[in-house]
């Protein structure tokens, strides 16, 4: 398990995307949510490592 500590902007679905984990997997790790849809800046979001592979982002190429 990953702890990614909330930021302002930041909800589940990004950070599922960002994390490459599934939606679902990231809600069951997180059961502690009340409200999944409300999550606040420094909360603690438990992001399973089995499944993280986090996207990369592309370099842009420099011209000469």
């Amino acid at each position: 398990m990953k702890i990614h500590i909330v930021q302002k902007g930041d909800t589940l679905w990004n950070l599922a995307e960002k994390y490459g984990v599934d939606f679902e997997s990231l809600k069951q790790a997180n059961a502690h949510l009340s409200d999944p849809d409300m999550i606040m800046p420094g909360m603690k979001i438990k992001i399973p490592t089995s499944l993280f592979q986090p996207k990369k982002t592309a370099k842009k190429a420099r011209s000469p």
